[in-house]
């Protein structure tokens, strides 16, 4: 049985000992040896397993020999050395790791000043000195900076580049902490490699042996040069802000709620009329300045404002301790805990006495001048409040009823006017305020003498500040007579049918009566042209019937010559016949429009009336442009006509100015032109007859109106307009130029026609 139990546990520390050398690997590193181990002892285990249940299947006890307690022996050394071992790694390991997190921590500490100094050298650096604080370690951000060499920098090369009002007072500092061993703390201004200077603040401290001298000196140079500015800046803000408050009597307060503790400036002790000695401090302070009648509600307010209801703006009176009394205007704002609680409230104070007392002047400027208006306002004018009451009326309101202004003021319509009138004026005064907008209303006015008149009354409604009706203005215009006249003026448009058929007829039998005194004219003229005409032709018969007495007498009578005589005597007639012809063609009216050449018309009238004209010794010359088209669709014989009537114009002037002395060679010039785009032809007629004068140019084209006296009719040129706008749809125009006058008209190119295919 023993025997069993010694070889059962030589098999199990032989089996433990291979385990046991597996976990080395991990703690060892070793893994071939180790396993060489482990295998080696856990197959000799299994050996002796398979042995041991071997013996024993076969009814069989194992023996105990020598080799097994040497094997039992050898396992147990081998279970020992290999805990041993395992020990001794494990000690290894942990003072392995002691050095390794050692090392770990030294790294990160490395790692953290690098961090540290490249982080202060965007902004300074880090540096060292001897005792003496001298530099003898390369400073690479110094130098960085100011672009020195290390051989510049060392010692006190550095303090060169310091802005040289600074070094002297730099390099005192520095020797008084090297000498008393002490704290350093400096700014200076030092030069940048591009010659800029920034500002820097240097500290430095003594690091000292156990003796308690200086071993170096450590610091860190930073550069504040936005810190520098902003800190100006802000000097400049808070000098234009000071001055700023000082110019505007701006008082700023603060007041610490919690503590009851009021701080103010030296603004606000003016404003309320204190001194230091006399400010009690507290909110007290404050409320004791207020106005007995304003105190009450300010405090309110000002509660109000510590509750979050209201924001704390208003206006309040103090009264001075020497009774002086000042208007004040008061902002602020409630500075809160997180559960809302006020813990601060500060603001400011400003005076508007002079605001309030330009506002109490204004509204009495503005009362008085509004009382002077109304007054000279000729219609009725008044003011009510909501309740229909009068604040105000005007002379006109007391000269219509009879009521004095002062007794009006006050009363309601109802205290003065008939019950129904009153209604109903109540009633369109809350219909304006219900609507809010102006409306214009006629209403029934009863005078002081009993009298009704209609009036035309604006009313509009009054609104405060705040957008609210608080009354209404009205302005009444009395309209009797309009009515009257608009009555009149619905009888009248009755009978305007009637009327207009009357004038109508009328003004048709005057166009009538002017369009015959025109035939006639145009008749008397023709006579008078064939008169003229005929005047020759018929000498020249007159002197043919002589002849033929005169060859009878002499016996000059035969074939030839009364042959000849018919013929020339013919030849008169058919010229007179012509003539006839020509001038009844010339003033027969075109029956449609016609294209015709308008240069070719105006050639044939003066073919017509040459001998007039050379009669009168006037020259009539005629000028076209190159390329001018003069091809129009109209009339030809009114604008014949029209042409004419205006050459005998020019013709009576020249005569006219010949009368007073002056030897004039008539001259009358007509030019034919375009326009720039080639749609219209101009017909420009020039005379040398001295003008027309400036006083009646104006009045030329107007039916009959003259210049000639008793022997014009004063229809040519009205006639002549007629014409070439109506109905040729041109135009007709007249002015002076240099030594006579200039008629132009205008009228349309006529388009080609096309041919047809």
């Amino acid at each position: 049985m023993i025997t069993n139990i010694i070889y059962l546990v030589s098999i199990g520390l032989q089996l433990l000992v291979g385990l046991y050398a597996l976990s080395l690997i991990r703690i060892t590193g070793r893994k071939m040896a180790w396993i060489l181990i482990s295998s080696a002892m856990i197959l000799m285990a299994g050996r002796r397993t398979v042995l041991f249940f071997y013996i024993l299947s076969a009814g069989r006890q194992p023996g105990m020999d020598a080799s097994e307690l040497i094997a039992l022996a050898v396992s147990c050394l081998m279970m020992v050395g290999v805990h041993l071992i395992r020990q001794y790694f494990l000690s290894f390991n942990e003072n392995y790791n002691k050095c390794k997190q050692a090392n770990d921590a030294l790294l990160a500490s490395e790692a953290r000043y690098r961090s540290y100094t490249d982080l202060t050298d965007q902004i300074g650096w880090i540096w060292f000195t001897n005792a003496d604080g001298k530099v003898v370690e390369d400073i690479p951000s110094l130098r960085r900076f100011n672009g020195q060499t290390y051989e510049e920098a060392k010692g006190f090369g550095w303090v060169k580049v310091l802005h040289p009002d600074d070094a002297e007072r730099t390099a005192q500092v520095w020797n008084k902490a090297v000498a008393t061993k002490s704290f350093y703390e400096t700014e200076y201004r030092m030069r940048r490699h591009d010659g800029v200077y920034r500002d820097f603040m240097a500290r430095g401290f003594p690091n000292l042996r156990e003796d308690g001298s200086i071993r170096e000196w450590v610091g860190t140079c930073i550069d504040i040069t936005e810190r520098k500015q902003a800190e100006q800046e802000l000097r400049l803000v808070m000098q234009r802000l000071e001055l700023a408050a000082r110019s505007a009597n701006l008082g700023i307060w603060d007041w610490d709620v919690t503590n009851n503790i009021m701080t103010w400036d030296d603004q606000m002790l003016e404003l309320y009329g204190l001194t230091w000695e006399t400010f009690p401090g507290g909110v007290e302070a404050w409320q004791n300045g207020l106005h007995p009648d304003d105190r009450d509600k300010t405090i309110e307010e000002c509660g109000a404002a510590l509750k979050g209801e209201k924001e704390w703006d208003t206006d309040f009176r103090v009264l001075h301790p020497n009774g002086t009394v000042r208007h004040i205007k008061a902002n602020g704002m409630v500075v809160r805990d997180s559960q809302g609680i006020p813990v601060r409230m500060l603001g400011t104070n400003y005076d508007i006495t002079e605001q309030k007392l330009r506002e109490k002047q204004e509204r009495y400027r503005s009362h008085t001048m509004l009382t002077t208006l109304i007054d000279n306002v000729p219609d009725l004018a008044w003011i009510k409040d909501r309740e229909g009451r009068y604040i105000l009326v005007n002379e006109a309101f007391y000269l219509a009823f009879n009521i004095p202004v002062d007794v009006a003021v006050g009363k309601t319509d109802f205290d003065a006017l008939p019950r129904e009138l009153a209604e109903k004026y109540r009633s369109d005064d809350e219909a304006v305020m219900a609507a809010g907008v102006r409306r214009c209303i006629e209403e029934p006015v009863i005078d002081a003498e009993g009298q009704t008149h209609t009036v035309e009354t604006i009313k509009t409604p009054i609104k405060d500040e705040n957008g609210a009706v608080i009354g209404t203005v009205g302005i009444a215009h009395d309209i009797t007579k309009r009515k009257r006249l608009e009555d009149e003026l619905k009888e009248l448009n009755m009978t305007l049918e009637q009327r207009v058929v009357e004038e109508t007829n009328k003004r048709l039998t005057q166009e009538h009566l002017l369009i015959q005194q025109s035939k006639m004219a145009s008749m008397g003229e023709m006579i008078g042209l064939i008169a003229h005409q005929w005047r020759q032709p018929l000498n020249a018969i007159g002197l043919t019937v002589q002849d033929i007495k005169e060859a009878y007498n002499y016996g000059e009578l035969n074939e030839d010559y009364i042959k000849n005589t018919v013929d020339t005597t013919m030849n008169q007639v058919c010229f007179m016949s012509k003539t006839i012809d020509d001038f009844r063609d010339f003033f027969k009216p075109s029956k449609e429009q016609v294209r015709f050449d308008v240069k070719s018309a105006i050639e044939e009238l003066l073919l017509m009336f040459a001998q007039m004209f050379n009669k009168s010794d006037i020259d009539i010359n005629i000028e076209t442009g190159q390329d001018t088209i003069l091809v129009t669709e109209g009339y030809p014989n009114e604008l014949k006509q029209v042409i004419l009537n205006i050459l005998n114009n020019a013709k009576d002037a020249i005569s006219s100015k010949r009368e007073v002395g002056n030897e004039l060679q008539g001259r009358i010039e007509i030019n034919l032109s375009n326009n720039e785009q080639k749609d219209k032809i101009i017909v420009s007629m020039r005379d040398n007859g001295g003008g027309i004068p400036e006083h009646v140019i104006e009045k030329i084209f107007e039916p009959y109106f003259t210049t000639k006296g008793t022997i014009g009719t004063g229809i040519g040129l009205y006639m002549s307009k007629t014409i070439i706008e109506t109905n040729m749809g041109g135009t007709l125009s007249a002015r002076n130029i240099d030594g006579g006058a200039e008629f132009m008209i205008s009228f349309k190119v006529s388009e080609p026609r096309r041919k047809g295919i």
